[in-house]
């Protein structure tokens, strides 16, 4: 059974079976065995009393009615004695049947027989008694241990295998549980080991005896450990001693690093030190103190932090293309440049614009433009010398900071060598590049004392210099900074004009030559200043241009000179002029359709004006505006013209409608200028070559006119016929125009 019984829930269900099996059947079966032998028993007494009575009877009667008589008695005797007897008689020696007492029963009977020995008979005295007490009895023990056998097996199976599921359930959760905590500190244990083994930093414990208790892999990096020295009860002062045979310590002693690192130890208080090994390597160690002794401490190394953190700095305070100090490293310098300056040595502060640099980079690319930008910054740095700051401020923008040199003279003698050194030309990537420099200059401490004074000044003689041309040198002057604040306010001024209505358009006409009428009006912004009054168009135009407010002007300008010129004579056009800002809004195309749309003029009347200086920002999208405008039905004319740099490949790129020739060719007709004649000859030529009008601006004298005439231009244009005119006296001008025209003719 032991083989077959496997589990503790088997071993009771078997036991339960069997208790229940037990007290069931052994208590009947017991019963009914021992009813049953007390029956034997009984049946065997009742026949040797039957018998013993026969004996006695016969001993005292001998005749026959008297044996009749006895057995009958003894009969009726054994068989009425306790109910049991259920059949008695007698039989001979030869088994005849001499007498018999009972009847028909219906449960099985047990037979006794007793011999009888009496003088004169020889026979044997037989009794039946009844099974049927035993076996109702045994039915009845039967059905009350059945009873209790079934609440044994209930007591005993039922219940012990309940409370044993029970138990194996909550064993189970239990165990489920274990498992959960099991399986998390596994997780717990990978992700600690996965924390240390992947830290960026290294970490050790130590217990209070100073004893290795654990570390990271980083740890073991960090200082060269083998998996020996890395294991757990390695003391301290081994690691120290491998440490400085391998020579990783801190300081210029040895022994100076192992006694404090131990003093460190000892202490067992908190801190963070940094400590700089031999190896360059600069490392911070965190020490923490553990409850019960010992202590744990992180080790980081700094040394990529420091070179990053330099890179940084320097980033921060040097202009990364050219490697220069930038705006914030100038400061600095030049603030201790103006603290360190004595002996009558002043401080020169240059701030160098580069010439023509906008157009060189737009034509040969941003890539030609940098590495120009770094000869550049070389070439400074040449001129000048040790001991000077050179910086680049932003774009084409550089300063230089002189110290130590007798002022002025210093600073024009670098000047002039900085503006001849970058005139020279560059070759780079394969092309030749020519640029130049225009420089302001300002000197400490005549023209400021701090950094922020000495820039600005500096600024204001670029500025300066900027408008004298190019390759020029200017030095700070009291009356640059007056005319910047008036600049600044003439800024503030400009911005409300527009919305308060000053500004207004006059006209000047332009004669056909041909027909001696006027064939156009040419529309010129004018400024009515409430408290300066009339300002001049070349003060203000520079302003609004630098500031962007040449757009909304612009625009404004187009729509009234459209809609007055709705109201004119069917053959006069309108002429306005286009700022090179307005090309660079990209809003000039729908500017202009809106124009003609809501004024309702023919887009052939309107002539648009532009000079070269347009066609310099950028050639493919300047070209495909103009064709935009071309597409509309405008006229586009070229101003200025022969004051430039390319203008007859600019004829070539698009087919202008006119051509007009600048008034500094018309004035030195008067002088019999054979140059100006011959390219005055020239021009008109072209133009009727590739049949484009030509316009001579600035004919103020008969002659000029005569001149202009001869030469074969279309029309003219100057004071000799009239001035801009507000558009009432234009109005009268269209009244009476073919007397004024013959009379200039």
């Amino acid at each position: 059974m032991t083989s077959r019984v496997r589990s503790p829930r088997a071993l009771i269900a078997h036991l339960g079976l069997i208790t229940t099996c037990i007290a069931i059947f052994v208590p009947p079966i017991a019963y009914a065995t021992l009813g049953l032998a007390q029956l034997q028993e009984r049946a065997a007494e009742q026949a040797s009393l039957g018998a013993r009575h026969v004996e006695v009877q016969l001993k005292q009667q001998t005749a026959v009615d008297g044996f009749t008589r006895v057995s009958i008695n003894v009969l009726h005797a054994t068989r009425n004695a306790d109910g049991i007897v259920v059949a008695s008689w007698l039989t001979d020696k030869k088994g005849t049947l001499l007498m018999f007492q009972g009847g028909k029963v219906l449960w099985p009977e047990f037979v006794a027989s007793k011999a009888i020995n009496a003088a004169g008979f020889e026979g044997s005295f037989h009794i039946a008694v009844t099974t049927g007490g035993v076996i109702v009895g045994t039915l009845q023990v039967a059905a009350a241990f059945l009873i209790l056998g079934l609440a044994a097996y209930y007591c005993f199976r039922r219940l012990p295998l309940a409370a044993l599921d029970e138990a194996d359930r909550l064993l189970r959760i239990e165990q489920a549980k274990l498992r959960e905590q099991k399986e998390a500190l596994e997780t717990q244990n990978l992700r600690f080991e996965a924390a240390l083994s992947n830290m960026s930093q290294g970490l050790c414990m130590f217990d209070g005896g100073r004893r290795l208790v654990v570390c990271n892999a980083r740890y073991m990096e960090m200082y060269g450990l083998s998996p020996d020295l890395a294991r757990s009860g390695t003391t301290l002062e081994e690691i120290l001693e491998h440490r400085v045979a391998k020579g990783i310590y801190g300081g210029e002693v040895a022994r100076d690093y192992i006694h404090d690192s131990l003093a460190v130890a000892a202490g067992n208080v908190a801190g963070t030190r940094i400590v700089e090994f031999g190896d360059r390597r600069a490392i911070a160690i965190a020490h923490r103190p553990m409850p019960g002794g010992g202590w744990l401490s992180t080790h980081e190394d700094l040394t990529e932090y420091r070179r990053i953190e330099a890179r940084i700095a320097h980033m921060a305070r040097h202009d990364a293309l050219t490697g220069l100090p930038n705006r914030v490293l100038l400061r600095e310098r030049l603030e201790v440049a103006l603290e360190g300056a004595r002996n009558d040595k002043g401080v020169a502060l240059f701030c160098l614009d580069l010439d023509r640099f906008k157009h060189i980079n737009d034509t040969l690319g941003h890539d030609l433009g940098d590495a120009l930008f770094k000869i550049i910054g070389t070439r400074l740095v040449a001129c000048a010398g040790e001991g000077n700051t050179v910086a680049r401020l932003d774009g084409d923008e550089f300063a230089i900071v002189q110290t130590g040199a007798e002022q002025p003279v210093a600073a024009t003698a670098m000047a002039v060598r900085i503006i001849d050194t970058l005139s020279e030309p560059i070759e780079v990537a394969g092309q030749h590049v020519t640029l130049g420099a225009s420089i302001g200059i300002s000197v400490a401490p005549a023209d400021g004392t701090n950094p922020d004074q000495l820039i600005k000044n500096a600024d204001l003689a670029l500025d300066r210099a900027k408008s004298q041309g190019r390759g020029v040198y200017c030095f700070f002057e009291a009356d640059m900074d007056a005319q910047m604040r008036g600049r600044f306010k003439l800024q503030l001024d400009l911005n409300k004009a527009l919305g308060n209505g000053e500004f207004e358009l006059h006209y000047q006409p332009l004669v056909n030559l041909e027909r001696n009428e006027i064939s156009c009006l040419e529309a010129l912004l004018r400024w009515n200043h409430p408290e300066r009054g009339r300002i001049s168009p070349g003060e203000f135009i520079p302003v609004a241009e630098e500031t962007g407010l040449i757009v909304p002007i612009g625009e404004w300008a187009l729509r009234e000179a459209c809609a007055a010129a709705a109201a004119w004579p069917g053959h006069v056009n309108v002429a306005i002029n286009i700022s090179p800002i307005q090309f660079k809004s990209r809003s000039l195309v729908q500017a202009v359709f809106s124009a003609l749309a809501v004024s309702g003029l023919t887009p052939s009347r309107l002539e648009l004006e532009i000079t070269e200086s347009v066609l310099l920002q950028n050639d493919e999208m300047t070209l495909a505006t103009l064709h935009q405008l071309r597409a509309l039905g405008v006229r586009i004319a070229l101003d200025d013209f022969g004051t430039g740099y390319s203008s007859l490949s600019y004829l070539r790129s698009f087919p202008f409608d006119k051509i007009k020739i600048d008034r500094c060719f018309v004035s030195d007709l008067e002088n019999e200028d054979e140059d100006a004649v011959a390219i005055l000859r020239a021009v008109a030529g072209l133009g009727t070559s590739l049949g484009i009008a030509t316009t001579a601006e600035g004919v103020e004298t008969k002659e000029q006119l005569q001149k202009v005439r001869d030469e074969g231009c279309t029309e003219m244009q100057g004071y000799l016929f009239s001035p801009p005119r507000p558009m009432k006296d234009i109005v009268r001008l269209f009244a009476e125009p073919t007397a004024k025209v013959a009379n200039v003719a």
